[in-house]
Order: structure tokens, then C-alpha cells, then sequence
């Protein structure tokens, strides 16, 4: 993303990586689905189950995160 940022053809050209980044997202969560509906198995575990969740939960609250939070 960065690299698409330091011309002016970087700026015309962000909005289509952007796009594609996005259907390529929603075309990895289909796939995520359909493989889990064959295979129940292959379901990621909950978040609470990873071991480094309570560091997450403190990194939430850190100003740094709030802050790019607030600027999304």
C-alpha cells in the first residue's frame, strides 16, 4: 500500500488495488466457508482459545491503537 502512495500515479492507481484487495478478501472468506461446510473440522478454534488473546485485549487499550482507531 505504502508503495502505491509516493506518486501521482500511486494515488490513481490505490483506489483498484484497494478493490482488488477486497475481492480477493471476500473470495477467501467464501472458500473459508465452503471448505468448513464439507469439513466441520477444518473451523478455526474462538479467539479466546489463542494463547496470546489477553495480550491482544491489552493492546486494545493502548493509545496508540485508540488513536488508529479514531483516524479509521
Amino acid at each position: 500500500m505504502i508503495l502505491n502512495s509516493k506518486s501521482l500515479w500511486g494515488y490513481i492507481r490505490m483506489p483498484y488495488v484497494l478493490s482488488f484487495i477486497k475481492e480477493t478478501h471476500r473470495k477467501e472468506i467464501a472458500d473459508y466457508e465452503a471448505r468448513v461446510a464439507k469439513n466441520p473440522s477444518l473451523k478455526l478454534p474462538p479467539l479466546e482459545a489463542y494463547t496470546d488473546y489477553k495480550q491482544a485485549l491489552k493492546e486494545k487499550e493502548c493509545f496508540t491503537y485508540k488513536l488508529g482507531l479514531a483516524l479509521m
